[in-house]
């Protein structure tokens, strides 16, 4: 499974530092105002989480969580086992930048992300989190007048590659699984 709780604010951090803005939120979060300072802001959303590779690898190892393998009914020797599902994700996540200020335009700032999300740097911030950068898809400039004022924004998404492993909540007796699997 992905864990959302740990990738979502770690991505903000990296975003606000390697674009340079102070301020760097995710789009279903409540929106702040820019700082008076900077003028500019960014925003992250999911655009696409999909499964690399034709589906999950399901398999079955031993639990070694919580419990001594001779306390077992049948004599011992042999631990449970735990159903585990393994797989790779694609992460297409949008970065936006909104500049209330004609003198910075917001692509200064996402072209200066989408070039520092390369660095060793942020490689070992994503690894951290169990990320990976794969690349980077066009810059876009969206200009446009938002309550007759004008906007500076820029768009670009980037892909990301994340390990998902999911453990079932319950143990397998080993004899009986060889059972199954062999019939």
């Amino acid at each position: 499974m992905i864990d959302w709780t740990t990738i979502e604010p770690a991505l903000s951090e990296l975003y606000a530092t390697a674009s340079g803005l102070y301020l760097v939120e995710w789009q279903n979060n409540a929106q702040q105002m820019a700082p008076a300072e900077q003028q500019a802001k960014g925003s992250l959303l999911v655009v696409a989480a999909t499964v690399a590779g034709l589906q999950d690898e399901t398999a079955y190892q031993e639990d070694t969580e919580g419990g001594d393998p001779w306390g077992v009914p049948w004599g011992g020797g042999a631990l449970p086992l735990r159903e585990v599902v393994r797989g790779v994700r694609t992460l297409s996540i949008r970065f936006r930048v909104e500049s209330y200020d004609q003198n910075s335009p917001a692509r200064r700032f996402a072209e200066s992300a989408r070039t520092r999300l390369q660095l060793t740097e942020s490689a070992d911030a994503l690894s951290s989190i169990g990320l990976a950068y794969s690349g980077s898809l066009a810059l876009n400039d969206v200009d446009d007048t938002i309550d007759e004022r004008y906007r500076s924004i820029a768009i670009f998404d980037a892909l990301f590659i994340a390990q998902v492993i999911e453990r079932a909540s319950v143990t397998t007796d080993p004899i009986e699984r060889t059972s199954i699997t062999r019939r």
